[in-house]
């Protein structure tokens, strides 16, 4: 660093994103950071990326030296807290708040392309949801079209497109309770010939199952 500018001080230096959280991964990944997946994340031309430098001493508090009488206290975030962003943001109940929430989380909204100026608390609502259509879809976007090339195969994902309330119970989580009746039906047992002794110990096998399953189900 310091052969680049030999009027910086002695390291070790840290690189910081703009709301002051360290670089470590990828924000809202577990991805280890790496200048082209964040520019592939960010959407923006390297020349428009900004990040910061910083002493490690003063961001690990190491460093009692003080020029004024104010402290500034820089913290690391980790992942879960980005991941956080939309719930602070929607919680945010003045526009000083949402305005405060949205510097603190500026990296994350930033890579999702909803950081803006925010003049009315109203507005909290449009930043969520354009954070959770880049957060569940954009980010996403590689592996939902590597899905939707399997889905391809077979012409299955143009029967999807076609008839997506015929298909919705299969492919999407319902609430509705599982009875003993559906779940003894999801088995077919492979029984010996009738009238040998085997079946009968087969059926009275059958009997405890159902009568199992039953008792799960008033559970």
């Amino acid at each position: 660093m310091r052969a680049f500018n030999k009027d910086m001080d002695e390291g070790p230096y840290i690189l910081l994103y703009p709301d002051c959280s360290e670089v470590v991964n990828v924000p809202g990944s577990e991805k280890p950071f790496t200048l082209a997946e964040y520019k592939k994340d960010l959407g923006k031309a390297y020349a428009r990326i900004t990040l910061f430098i910083c002493l490690e001493k003063h961001f690990r508090g190491g460093d009692d030296t003080s020029d004024s009488d104010s402290e500034i206290v820089i913290t690391s975030r980790s992942t879960a807290k980005f991941n956080q962003a939309d719930t602070v943001i929607e919680n945010a109940a003045s526009v000083d708040a949402l305005r405060e929430m949205t510097m603190r989380h500026s990296t994350m909204l930033q890579t999702a392309g909803c950081l803006r100026h925010v003049a009315s608390v109203e507005e909290k609502k449009g930043i969520v949801s354009d954070y959770l259509q880049w957060y569940i879809i954009g980010r996403n976007s590689s592996v939902i079209d590597r899905f939707k090339e399997g889905l391809s195969a077979l012409q299955f994902l143009n029967a999807l497109q076609q008839h997506p309330t015929l298909l919705a119970p299969v492919l999407c989580h319902s609430e509705k309770r599982l009875t003993a009746l559906e779940l003894e039906r999801l088995f077919k047992p492979d029984l010996s010939p009738p009238g040998s002794n085997r079946r009968l110990g087969e059926s009275q096998t059958l009997g405890y199952w159902a009568d199992y399953l039953l008792d799960c189900e008033g559970l």
